[in-house]
């Protein structure tokens, strides 16, 4: 009988033992989840400032190349184009 309840103690230690590893399992899962999600909002927000940017820069160049051509003749610039 001492032998039993023995095995019966073993049995409810293992029990618990499984379920803080699934809990420690989960929350792992979880904390990788919301890294990864962190990670790739902010490599997407880098990345639309980036695009961003270059719009904004090849928007100036262009107001400046038709900023230096808007002092000729209106028939002078015709004929460039």
């Amino acid at each position: 009988m001492l032998k039993n309840s023995i095995v019966e103690f073993n049995k409810t230690a293992s029990i618990d033992s499984f379920h803080t590893t699934e809990i420690d399992g989960e929350l792992i899962f979880q904390q990788l989840y919301y890294t990864c999600l962190f990670c790739l909002n902010f490599c997407g927000l880098r990345f639309s400032i980036f695009v961003g940017i270059n719009i904004l820069m090849n928007t100036i160049e262009r107001v400046n190349f038709l900023r230096e051509f808007s002092n000729f003749p209106l028939k002078t610039f015709r004929t460039f184009l």
